[in-house]
């Protein structure tokens, strides 16, 4: 056998096709600043992943150095919007092969997609450099899915009754790449989030100062006080 040495590793494309999936997270990306038209605007994103448990590749894990088999995983992002031009709507729609009802419209859960299964039509990009999720579709009767080899995975912001950020689940949020941990901390939440965080532990460390004075005058008084008795005797 050869040795072959190699500047990077790289993963070969997924050919073009349909394939089984299903969706073993649901990442919510929070609100992110986009460039649309030459126009900057806030947009919240969710991100949906995809095993596909037919398709495996060998990566060299960087801890030990040594080929590691797995699954392959892609993904869709998308803007949170059920309008009926959204393409989350219609992405959803089309896997599910059938419309939302009105009562689904006024709010839907989208952690209620992890585990399930799909048929996901694979296309490249137009220079050939990338392989994209271009629709979901509905399972074939009769058709299985072999089990999912990855930990299911749901994250996104807590609120309370206001609408206003909580916090989140920093277990959850330590098993994501860290590429996506970075792009999910330049949202505009997270940032208002540390900033509440922040002035919170500013108040906690002024009343603990505060605590401390007030020890260290009650402490000089009884001082004064012990002295002056020991002064009459």
């Amino acid at each position: 056998m050869a040795l072959i040495a190699k500047e990077k590793w790289t993963i070969e494309l997924v050919e073009e096709g349909i394939y089984l999936g299903r969706c073993v997270s649901v990442i919510d990306l929070w609100t992110q600043l986009k460039n649309y038209k030459d126009q900057e605007k806030m947009v919240h994103e969710v991100r949906f992943e995809f095993e596909l448990p037919t398709l495996k590749y060998i990566y060299e894990d960087k801890e030990t150095k040594k080929e590691v088999e797995t699954t392959k995983v892609m993904w869709n992002n998308f803007t949170v919007s059920l309008n009926s031009k959204a393409n989350m709507r219609k992405f959803l729609e089309s896997w599910r092969g059938k419309k939302f009802t009105k009562e689904e419209l006024e709010g839907f859960d989208l952690s209620k997609i992890l585990w399930k299964v799909c048929q996901l039509q694979i296309i490249h990009s137009e220079d050939g450099k990338y392989a994209n999720i271009a629709n979901a579709l509905p399972l074939m009767a009769g058709v299985t899915v072999p089990e999912t080899e990855r930990e299911l995975l749901t994250f996104s912001i807590d609120e309370d009754k206001k609408g206003n950020s909580t916090g989140y689940n920093e277990e959850v949020f330590e098993k994501l790449p860290n590429w996506l941990q970075e792009k999910i901390m330049e949202s505009s939440e997270m940032k208002t989030l540390f900033w509440i965080i922040s002035l919170d532990y500013q108040e906690k460390e002024i009343e603990k100062e505060i605590e401390v004075k007030k020890e260290i005058n009650t402490t000089e008084v009884e001082w004064i006080f012990n002295w002056k008795e020991d002064d009459f005797e």
